[in-house]
């Protein structure tokens, strides 16, 4: 079954539901997303306000969580955050490149942790994966004051690493 768009925004934000594939394409239907198997569940067209972010995040943490920073299109920057000890998903926050990364005052941890200077959005969403790929799955956006929707492609590099191709309308 192939929900639209705003129907799968909803189950993108709905935390136990998962929407998973996702076609994404260009507003003329060119095919941006890697391949998959089966029937995709939703669809996401990029636009002029779509924000694609794309990089590698290491294994940062213990209880299988990856933590990096990756490089986006309109000046902006994200930190993901992919955690799979209660299920697999991912915390995405984006704000702008020009803003320093800050590290956190946590001197219990065993290690600096880091965040984004800056947040203007937070996407979320869960995804399934087999032999370290996920096929595209749907995320939820949000700010303040709207919300927005997105997709996301993972795959596993080196064991260690995974990349990530994000593309996300940023809400207004």
């Amino acid at each position: 079954m192939v929900y639209p768009v705003a129907a799968a925004a909803q189950l993108g934000r709905n935390q136990e539901n998962t929407v998973q594939p996702v076609l994404v394409t260009t507003g003329d239907g060119k095919v941006l997303s890697p391949s998959f198997e089966g029937t995709p569940e939703a669809e996401f067209r990029t636009s002029r306000r779509t924000v694609i972010c794309s990089g590698e995040i290491p294994y940062f943490r213990g209880a299988d969580v990856h933590d990096g920073f990756i490089s986006c299109s309109g000046g902006k920057r994200a930190q993901a955050k992919l955690f799979s000890h209660y299920g697999k998903q991912l915390v995405l926050d984006i704000g702008p490149a020009n803003v320093a990364v800050r590290e956190l005052n946590r001197p219990q941890a065993a290690y600096p942790i880091y965040a984004l200077g800056e947040v203007e959005f937070r996407c979320k969403g869960n995804y399934s994966s087999s032999s370290g790929r996920a096929a595209p799955f749907m995320v939820g956006c949000g700010s303040r004051f709207s919300e927005g929707v997105g997709a996301v492609s993972l795959q596993a590099k080196d064991g260690k690493r995974k990349h990530l191709t994000v593309w996300v309308d940023a809400p207004l």
